[in-house]
């Protein structure tokens, strides 16, 4: 993110409205925030609650960004509802834990900082929004390293999607390969009663409940509403943030910042294709994302950016990154990572663009499969956390892995895009997604 450094007297003078006749698109506003993720709405929240004139510009025809296709994990040490739920936890041990795996990339005065107000943020929230984060079972990735703990990363609670009325419409759906029955959610639970569903009433109940339900949601709002995981979350910021009395305006990419006397104070942007300049009374917020949809960013920053594939929506081009540098800001060329990896797959989608599906968990951990290099040897334990995983590749220049399995892991667990029983596989195998061979 960039701010303003320096804002403006907050005064009557300075609230007037710069629309006029000759340029109906140009206007005036305290606070104006780009991208509509999880920080720029979080940002919108507390600026509009504080009673700033607040707008939050998308460049593509979505709110919630990359965090609206996530797991929406939130992850802060010694936060309170992890120790509500009985985890012990201390800022002396998160600070050792992210010592300890930042390596180089241990900025005290940052780490200070997350440490310092990650729990009050989360308490903020949970105080004053429709945010509810949740304790969950999910360990710490590094379980060697001092200060390691299970119960930091909160998870999102399930959230009605028709609270959003209307902007429901509005809200970037999840990655629809990790969906069934035509953009059904589903969490762990679901996914145990799909299994089971052929075996048990209690599942067959459960199925046939959840998919009548997702049938009468599509007819009534144009998708579903039982919103999970990172969508979920996105939702529950974006009611937030209209409730607190920010504008949210998408199909508004803005392209450059404007600078006054070494302040920014403001942006000039396209608003449904129409140039449009704001002006910024307190400043301006960069929460734009990442750069995955950017090919060219992505060949100078991450390792083998042509081997894969990126899951990051449309709009993650790097213009906050860009904008930043442009007025002064510096950019990091010596992260631990630019990026979280996964092992994916991938098939032609109807359109010829590859359809593409992350193994995040969902089948390399179980019992039964192997993964193997391009010589047919295993490099890693399948059961490797998805970052490591990848940072194994990268590291030994692996570029194309494969997952081996019997017919009867697939029936029991399924294999990527190819879901288990009852579902066949046969469609995938014509595909040449799954590969079948005689023994």
């Amino acid at each position: 993110m960039l701010a303003a450094t320096k804002a403006l007297q907050n005064n009557e003078a300075n609230r007037h409205d710069c629309r006029n006749e000759e340029n109906p698109m140009q206007r005036e506003v305290d606070v104006v925030i780009v991208g509509s993720g999880a920080a720029g709405l979080t940002a919108a929240i507390v600026a509009a609650r504080e009673g700033l004139e607040t707008l939050v510009l998308e460049s593509t025809r979505y709110f919630g960004g990359t965090t609206a296709c996530s797991g929406g994990g939130v992850w802060i040490p010694a936060n309170p509802l992890m120790q509500a739920a009985g985890h012990d936890d201390s800022r002396e041990e998160g600070d050792a834990y992210l010592k300890a795996t930042l390596g180089d990339g241990y900025d005290p005065a940052l780490v200070d900082a997350f440490l310092d107000h990650g729990p009050a943020m989360i308490r903020y929230l949970d105080e004053h929004t429709e945010v509810k984060l949740m304790a969950s079972p999910v360990p710490d990735y590094a379980p060697d390293a001092p200060g390691w703990k299970i119960s930091r990363c909160l998870l999102t609670a399930d959230y009605d999607g028709a609270h959003l009325g209307p902007r429901l419409a509005e809200l970037r759906p999840s990655l629809q390969q990790l969906t069934v029955f035509g953009g059904m959610q589903i969490d762990f639970m679901d996914m145990a009663h799909l299994k089971a569903m052929f075996r048990s009433p209690a599942s067959f109940f459960h199925v046939a409940g959840r998919v009548a339900r997702h049938v009468w949601q599509k007819l009534r709002h144009g998708r579903g509403t039982r919103l999970i995981n990172g969508n979920a979350l996105a939702a529950r910021l974006m009611r937030s943030a209209l409730d607190a009395g920010a504008e949210l305006r998408a199909r508004a990419r803005v392209r450059r910042l404007i600078q006054d006397n070494g302040r920014v104070s403001g942006v000039v942007a396209e608003i449904d294709g129409q140039p449009a300049t704001v002006i910024a009374r307190r400043g301006v917020v960069l929460a734009s994302g990442g750069f995955g949809a950017n090919p060219a960013m992505r060949r100078r920053h991450i390792p083998m950016a042509d081997e894969g594939w990126s899951l990051q929506p449309e709009g993650c081009l790097g213009d906050g990154i860009e904008m930043g540098i442009a007025a002064g800001g510096v950019l990091n060329q010596d992260n631990v990572a630019n990026g979280i990896w996964s092992p994916m797959s991938a098939t032609p989608g109807p359109d010829g663009k590859p359809v593409v599906f992350p193994h995040l968990f969902f089948d390399r951990h179980c019992p039964g499969a192997i993964v193997v290099d391009s010589s047919g040897r295993r490099f890693v334990s399948e059961g490797f956390h998805y970052q490591n995983f990848v940072n194994t590749m990268h590291r030994k220049g692996i570029a194309k892995a494969w997952l081996i399995a019997d017919h009867a892991f697939q029936r029991a667990w399924g294999m990527g895009m190819s879901p288990p029983a009852p579902a066949s596989a046969e469609a995938l195998i014509r595909a040449g997604y799954l590969v079948r061979a005689n023994t």
